[in-house]
């Protein structure tokens, strides 16, 4: 697993050691390591999601390389194998007069972790009975489930829950984990062989995204009480999975079939809707301004019940993510998806190089030195090092780059002084500003945040200095109106003038100021 790990994270990784392994593979202990939260279904109800922290993730992520590196998928299987989509898995129905759906209960608490050790002791993989157990130990942890009778989207925001979790004594496949969806694929192996011999006995097509499993013909197989539908039912119970009874049904080609949310009465396609909402959001922007089509956006969106406080998405990156699933499924051909991305790139003078850049830079030292702000690191409930500066109700919230938050956890996790502070002398800070893409005249808006990153010289020079003419002294308020000029930071970009050395002027404000004083507001 070392020298995989190298491979993903570079020659500067730490290595594993035996002591962890034994740590994370303990599924009593490694619980503690994992991140659970509920997120809100489509069609009501709540799905946990199980997310590792810190080592633990990095282990799954490197046991997921190795168990990549052993599994081939057979043609019916499309879900997490790359280079296959939901529109592989689509097309394989496209154009039947009969679709039939169905979907595994609870898929991935399903899956045990005895299932886990005995598919990574078989081939191709044919691990020893203790390497078997070691991984699957990694790959699993102990599962938590729900224990509140309101929980319902139909009567209660999901943020809005008391959550209880309860302990229910079973090592199951997490469902977060990076480690998943390929271990799902390889306990699945005998279902999907089974399935597959079953479809060639009745003339049907296969296919399984993940939970979905989906069966389509010329000629209709699919009676309830017929030999395929009791064979079907007979092959799922006898590999340890449940039918889930309200996503089943049997689709003809009078009605709007759908596979893994697309239609294939004809062809593979998304669906009406899909593609009429997107024209009136950017009708909306066209006609009327990006104000009106943000309402529309977020009335949209609070609606869906996927909001979470405080994290709202940009209606840009929104969209720009709908037109790739767009041209995903029609291709770069598509006239309709050449006709919305044009819309879309003239509304917001689309840059594809456009990038946030720095505006001033110290070393984390220098900008302590200089500030009079201690940068703060606390443990948030996610078990994640956060990092603040400035006055009490006025904390600016600082970003880092991945691997800045990796080196600064180990130090704060040692509690190694020495190394915290030989960090701030290596380690930069910086002002940056990322511009918004916007066709309105007038300067480029746009958001400000701070990051920290480690600098290496072939990154070029960085800006350095600008803020600190402030440093020495507090200054006067045309002082202060002439280092906003200098720096270009326009009151439209977010930015504000002290008014006078006595109402706190000086470089702590010019700091604080473009970030409406409250880290609760920032825009990220």
């Amino acid at each position: 697993m070392n020298e995989v790990k190298e491979m993903e994270y570079g020659d500067k990784s730490y290595p594993f050691t035996p002591e962890q392994m034994r740590h994370f593979s303990d599924t009593r202990k490694n619980r503690r390591h994992y991140r659970t939260t509920c997120i809100p279904k489509k069609r009501g109800g709540y799905r946990t999601i199980t997310m590792p922290c810190g080592m633990l993730k990095s282990f799954q992520r490197v046991a997921n390389r190795i168990f990549q590196a052993y599994y081939d998928a057979p043609p019916s299987v499309n879900g997490f194998i790359p280079g296959r989509s939901v529109v592989d898995n689509a097309r394989i129905h496209a154009g039947m007069n009969y679709v039939f759906n169905s979907d595994l209960e609870d898929f991935f608490p399903s899956i045990s972790q005895a299932r886990v050790w005995k598919a990574l002791q078989s081939p191709p993989f044919g691990f020893p009975h203790a390497v078997a157990s070691v991984l699957a130990g990694l790959c699993c942890t102990e599962l938590y489930t729900l224990d509140d009778p309101r929980v319902d989207s139909h009567e209660k925001e999901w943020n809005d829950i008391d959550v209880v979790w309860k302990k229910t004594g079973r090592s199951v496949l997490p469902q977060g984990a990076p480690t998943s969806p390929i271990l799902s694929n390889i306990v699945c192996r005998g279902l999907d062989r089974k399935l597959a011999g079953l479809a060639r006995r009745f003339h049907v097509n296969y296919s399984r995204y993940a939970d979905d499993i989906t069966f389509s013909s010329q000629h209709n197989v699919y009676s309830p009480d017929g030999e395929f539908v009791r064979e079907f039912r007979r092959i799922v119970a006898s590999q340890g999975f449940t039918i889930n009874e309200a996503k089943t049904r049997l689709l003809g080609s009078a009605r709007r079939q759908e596979v893994t949310g697309l239609t294939v009465n004809a062809r593979a396609n998304v669906p009406r809707g899909f593609v009429r909402d997107l024209d009136n959001l950017l009708f909306v922007w066209e006609r009327y301004g990006r104000s009106d089509a943000y309402a529309k956006f977020m009335s949209r969106y609070l609606r869906s019940g996927k909001a979470r406080p405080g994290r709202y998405p940009r209606m840009e990156n929104v969209i720009a993510g709908r037109l790739a699933y767009l041209r995903m499924v029609k291709g770069e051909r598509s006239s309709v998806w050449q006709r919305l991305d044009g819309r879309f790139r003239r509304l917001c003078d689309f840059q594809p190089e456009t990038r946030a850049f720095y505006l001033d830079t110290w070393t984390v030292s220098r900008f302590e030195a200089v500030s009079g702000f201690k940068l703060e690191m606390e443990k948030s409930e996610y078990g994640r090092w956060d990092c603040r500066f400035g006055p009490e109700g006025r904390k600016v919230f600082v970003c880092m780059s991945k691997w800045c938050r990796t080196r600064l956890s180990r130090i704060l996790d040692a509690e190694d002084a020495d190394a915290l502070e030989e960090f701030k002398d290596k380690y930069h800070i910086g002002l940056c500003f990322e511009p918004y893409p916007s066709t309105e005249s007038g300067p480029v808006c746009g958001r400000y945040f701070w990051m920290i990153f480690r600098w290496t010289p072939n990154q070029g020079e960085l800006p350095h200095g600008l803020l600190l003419k402030a440093a020495s002294t507090l200054m006067t308020e045309e002082e202060c109106r002439a280092l906003v000029d200098e720096l270009d930071l326009k009151p439209e970009h977010g930015w504000s003038v002290p008014v006078s050395p006595e109402a706190g002027g000086g470089i702590n404000e010019i700091l604080l100021y473009p970030f409406g004083m409250e880290a609760g507001q920032l825009p990220f």
